[in-house]
């Protein structure tokens, strides 16, 4: 009976999205009364009349998922433009926001529709003047068909059950920014390559630990990517939007992060890149993580998550020259220390966890264990009364170990697996100049250590190596080399170290040809060639 009573409300609900209310283009969250989420045929039918009903739409699609179903990407700019080149010619900032990567956290997917109907009912909307947006409210559309109710326990809705967090395949898209083994991550990944945001967000919804903000947000904290970025999204950019969301919605935010048990310490997530904000921060642009609170309602999860993307959108359609400075500045100064490489310029490949020196307030409650509660039960659970905890803000992570940036690497042609996934993440590789030899640096493997367990369809590898130095290395016919003068050039040395703790050795793209005792297929040229 309960089964067919959801399956009712479901049905009603996408009847509602289709027909529109009053000529609204409804979402299925609220034309269920905040009780449900979209399918995929639900999001499908709300984007194509979005972009016939306005003319500042355009859709398109990212990719196709592991089961086919297309990932719907969506244009908003006026003039309107359907191709990376057109978003180039106009001159405006190109931003992006996608959701549904876990489908289990969907008030992204919604949030998102709500926020592209409101651009599209006005032409001359404000943020269409400077930016050309990209939407993407369903990356994970498999998951997203895979509805139960139970998929999330504890999440305060949709009632009517969500989707589940991984793909049809079993990956976690929050975990596939580096190896980039999905369909969808390849798509993403085309979208960065293409249509070059400067702005990337990525909205979820979290659990861990009891406070009062609606919504949590990080940035880029991994050091490989550039210090000025990442100081920018932390120290201005996120302190100013949290103080404007809730000046004019009432909603309070903060960094993301967790408490210790003693509420003395606030910790941010891991900062390896197979996590997408942290990808993308060695990309050098600005990316933005958004974690609406599992324990606040489905309704205000939803509500904050479309606020917090527009004003993010706001400060970066204000402050677009500062970005278009800031990113092009970076960029111009990878490519010129790829060029003429310094003993002195490291990148980072190892990374742990660092204090912000600055103390972070957060809104909490005061804590008891229940009455009577025993075994996994008795621990600590909010009460009514309000509290503020002054934490140690442990947000930021520091290099443990960095290389040296080489003027290239260069490795066997036979590679064919590691050239195909440079390619993927929009790095450059051509055929090395055959016949000229070069000053380069060799790792021999001394230790090579596999994990206990298979993570993500992988069992990771972790090298220990020794470099040394080739004076008079030859470059034959077979070989391939990729530059590090390109703006993904710390991107470059990320991927191809050894060391790199989540680099495409690390993930298993290197197997066939490497062992304890083995020079290290990749080699480091240290100079410039001809030079």
């Amino acid at each position: 009976m309960m089964k067919s009573t959801i399956l009712f409300l479901l049905l009603a609900a996408r009847i509602l999205v289709a027909q529109g209310d009053h000529g609204k283009l409804l979402t299925v969250a609220e034309s269920s009364d905040w009780k449900g989420t979209a399918l995929h045929a639900d999001v499908i039918t709300l984007v194509e009349r979005l972009a016939k009903s306005s003319s500042v739409v355009r859709l398109t699609e990212m990719g196709k998922s592991f089961e086919g179903r297309s990932m719907p990407l969506m244009i908003l700019a006026n003039p309107p433009v359907s191709t990376p080149a057109e978003a180039k010619a106009s001159g405006k900032l190109v931003v992006y926001a996608q959701g549904g990567i876990h489908s289990g956290e969907c008030c992204g997917k919604e949030a998102l529709l709500m926020l592209a109907r409101e651009i599209a009912a006005k032409p001359d909307h404000p943020l269409l003047k400077h930016l050309v947006i990209l939407l993407a409210p369903i990356y994970n559309p498999d998951g997203n068909e895979r509805v139960r109710k139970n998929n999330r326990p504890g999440q305060a809705g949709p009632l009517l059950g969500m989707g589940q967090r991984a793909t049809a395949e079993g990956y976690d898209l929050n975990r596939d920014n580096t190896k980039l083994d999905s369909p969808e991550a390849q798509s993403l990944s085309r979208v960065m390559n293409t249509w070059d945001p400067l702005l990337v967000i990525d909205t979820h919804t979290t659990n861990g630990s009891y406070h009062q903000n609606t919504l949590t947000f990080d940035g880029p904290v991994n050091p490989a990517g550039d210090a000025r970025i990442i100081d920018f999204v932390r120290e201005t950019y996120l302190p100013a939007i949290s103080k404007s969301v809730e000046a004019e919605t009432g909603y309070k935010t903060t960094f993301y992060g967790n408490s210790n048990r003693d509420k003395t310490k606030w910790t941010t997530y891991e900062g390896r890149p197979r996590f997408g904000t942290r990808a993308r921060g060695i990309r050098g642009i600005v990316s933005i993580l958004t974690e609406a609170y599992k324990y606040a309602p489905y309704k205000d999860r939803i509500l904050c998550t479309q606020a917090i993307v527009e004003h993010l959108f706001r400060y970066a359609a204000e402050h677009r020259q500062t970005f278009r400075q800031l990113i092009g500045q970076v960029r111009a100064d990878t490519v010129a220390k790829g060029r003429d490489p310094k003993p002195d310029d490291q990148v980072a490949v190892r990374a742990e966890v660092a204090r912000i020196p600055k103390n972070i307030m957060i809104h909490g409650w005061v804590e008891k264990v229940p009455a009577g509660a025993t075994g996994r039960r008795a621990r600590a659970r909010p009460t009514t009364e309000k509290k503020t905890y002054e934490m140690e803000h442990w947000g930021a992570y520091k290099a443990t170990h960095s290389v040296t940036r080489p003027f290239a690497y260069v490795y066997p042609a036979s590679l064919t697996r590691l050239t195909e996934k440079l390619k993927q993440h929009g790095v450059p590789v051509e055929a090395a100049p055959a016949g000229v030899t070069v000053a380069a640096e060799v790792y021999r493997i001394d230790k090579m250590t596999r994990a206990r367990r298979p993570f993500q369809k992988h069992v990771m590898v972790t090298l220990g190596v020794t470099k040394t130095a080739a004076p008079a290395h030859p470059l034959s016919a077979d070989t391939m080399m990729v530059r590090t003068a390109h703006p993904l050039g710390n991107l470059i040395v990320y991927l191809l170290e050894p060391e790199a703790e989540d680099g495409l050795a690390a993930w298993n793209v290197l197997d066939k040809v490497i062992a304890e005792g083995k020079t290290f297929p990749v080699v480091r040229v240290m100079k410039p060639i001809g030079k």
